[in-house]
């Protein structure tokens, strides 16, 4: 017997240079497994949702811990949070002087933390889209962004060569790892 679960299509959010960001429904696990098994090649043909989601390259996107929310990071210097999974805009991050390379969800609380080239980190509150902090201490382009420690602190890493831990709470550098 088949479970529920993999009678469940499989939502997956990708992102591109055009400038959009889509959703696709892939085959429930169930059906992957037929047509493996009967050795036919499955395929999605086209997106379920397309969305014109910056105004310049999109250059991360990232769905929710709890499967509601999409964050989309854009050359346009914005953060985007889109409702999961029908893709409408529910807010925009603004603050950024550079395109934002990456965005992560904390797994506990309601806000996001964003990458970008102006050599910051932000954290963005998700009731109001508005930035809550500001991390400095890197030199140059901030690539990517990462919780640990449950959501209390933050992992950057940047063009500089540098990965940065962060205290969330005080915006403190918590520690600098050198040699990367």
């Amino acid at each position: 017997p088949i479970s529920q679960q993999e009678q469940l299509p499989v939502l997956l959010v990708s992102a591109s240079q055009d400038k959009t960001m889509k959703i696709w429904e892939l085959p429930s696990a169930a059906k992957l497994a037929e047509s493996s098994s009967n050795k036919a090649a499955s395929s999605v043909k086209k997106s379920k949702v397309t969305v014109i989601a910056h105004a310049k390259e999109v250059n991360d996107v990232l769905v929710s811990p709890n499967n509601k929310l999409i964050a989309s990071a854009g050359q346009d210097k914005l953060v985007r949070i889109w409702r999961f999974p029908e893709g409408d805009l529910l807010g925009e991050c603004k603050g950024h002087r550079r395109g934002v390379w990456s965005v992560a969800f904390s797994p506990i609380d309601q806000v996001i933390a964003s990458a970008a080239g102006d050599a910051t980190v932000r954290l963005w509150n998700l009731k109001d889209y508005k930035a809550i902090r500001s991390f400095q201490g890197h030199s140059s382009a901030v690539l990517r962004v990462g919780f640990l420690s449950n959501g209390m602190q933050l992992m950057s890493s940047s063009v500089d060569g540098l990965l940065k831990l962060w205290h969330i709470r005080t915006a403190e550098c918590a520690g600098t790892f050198e040699e990367h």
